[in-house]
């Protein structure tokens, strides 16, 4: 006799899901908002009272950076051996404890140490968790749940720069750290203890698409492409997502410098700089409905071909309409490498080994992000400018989109 399959729980009222995904957002704003964006607005009046050089300051957001690798490559031990959200919790408190402790180092090797604490609370806080959390709250609309809460770290970035440089000019950058460490206590605090849910049935509810419209379970899952760590498409999409986050990143970290030594004023290369990270806020939640519409494989060519626009328009940084193809290429080409590595190692690799997965390809994406500013300014420093730096991005995004669509092709073949 057939089991019979009890229907998903019925939802009443607006769906809570969403309220974790505003509760995520707050957490990539007042975490990675502050503690990765808000690092250079420090480095010169530390340099300037300590005596540090500004490559000494400057080395704290390497360490983040190496850090996030490092606890990524273990986060999906950590996640099946410990409680996600315990994590969490631990997290929030821990990262804005040791980020208002920056005010009280008087040495680098506090400093430093302070930055090791920062990285791992952080990523146990952020990226990683929260990407496992909406895909469990999330069948249907992931890519804009994704892409909403994800765009709170460039949200952060722009609000909590601006003020963070205020408090400097006028209490000075130890009551700066201070304030901004008060404030992600009080941000995130509530959010992880209160607000956050790790599953729908942890409040008796079924995830979003969970139901078809007459209220029947929806089809399991498909199966995924086999034992994801033994199969070359696994690696391919990590070293693809590696590679695409170096050209991403560049694009996001070259606009200053670029258009500076172009002619064009300091003021008008820091405008244009912010305006990258506004078309990289709003880039995130315009991916993410592109996932939910058009689909993975061609919102990845979509993409890839947005970062080649954008990194050959900064061949001509003299001729006006060019910035308008680097905006498109910050705004879908570094924004895939936030919102679409979740979305696709969910599709392509499936939701049972999927925070093991999505860990690894996260480490490996982090890692493109460290090797951006080396091999830019390595190149800069041997040729005097960064156009072989663009093109070298540039084929590493049509290797990577190419290796995405390869295996994309694959799944939808064995689907």
């Amino acid at each position: 006799m057939e089991k019979k399959i009890a229907p998903a729980p019925k939802r009443r009222g607006p769906f809570y899901g969403w309220v974790v995904v505003g509760a995520a957002f707050v957490l990539m704003a007042a975490a990675m908002g502050i503690t990765y964006n808000c690092n250079s607005v420090f480095i010169k009046p530390i340099c300037a009272d300590m005596g540090y050089t500004r490559p000494q300051a400057a080395m704290i957001q390497t360490i983040m950076s190496v850090g996030m690798v490092a606890v990524s490559l273990f986060a999906g031990k950590l996640f099946e051996k410990f409680s996600l959200l315990a994590l969490m919790r631990i997290s929030s408190v821990v990262v804005g404890a040791a980020y208002f402790c920056y005010a009280f180092a008087q040495n680098l090797a506090l400093y430093y140490a302070l930055a090791v604490v920062v990285a791992v609370s952080s990523t146990l806080l952020t990226i990683l968790p929260l990407s496992i959390i909406i895909n469990n709250w999330f069948y249907e609309r992931k890519g804009l749940a994704i892409g909403l809460a994800f765009m709170g770290s460039g949200v952060g970035g722009m609000l909590f720069n601006s003020l963070a440089g205020l408090w400097i000019e006028q209490l000075g950058w130890r009551a700066a750290y201070q304030i901004l460490g008060v404030i992600m206590l009080v941000l995130l605090v509530p959010c992880t203890f209160f607000v956050i849910k790790v599953h729908p049935r942890d409040m008796g509810l079924s995830p979003l698409g969970a139901e078809t419209e007459a209220g029947q379970p929806a089809r399991p899952e498909q199966p995924a492409l086999g034992a994801p760590f033994k199969r070359p498409a696994f690696w391919g999409v990590c070293i693809a997502a590696c590679v695409m986050a170096v050209g991403g990143n560049t694009m996001v970290q070259i606009v200053a410098p670029h258009y500076s030594d172009a002619g064009y004023s300091a003021t008008f290369a820091a405008n244009l700089s912010a305006a990258a990270l506004g078309a990289l806020a709003v880039g995130k939640l315009i991916v993410g409905q592109m996932f939910d519409r058009l689909g993975p494989k061609k919102t990845t060519i979509i993409c890839s071909v947005a970062t080649v626009i954008g990194l050959g328009s900064l061949f001509l940084p003299r001729f006006a309409p060019a910035i308008g193809g680097l905006m498109l290429g910050v705004g879908l080409g570094s924004a895939f490498g936030s919102v679409g590595i979740p979305i696709l190692t969910h599709f392509a690799f499936g939701q049972r080994r999927y925070q093991a997965s999505y860990a690894i390809v996260n480490a490996f994406n982090s890692v493109g992000g460290v090797i951006a500013p080396i091999l830019t300014n390595a190149i800069f420093d041997v040729s005097g400018g960064y156009d072989l730096s663009f093109w070298v991005c540039i084929i590493f995004a049509v290797f990577s989109g190419a290796v995405y669509t390869r295996v994309l092709s694959g799944r939808a073949q064995e689907s």
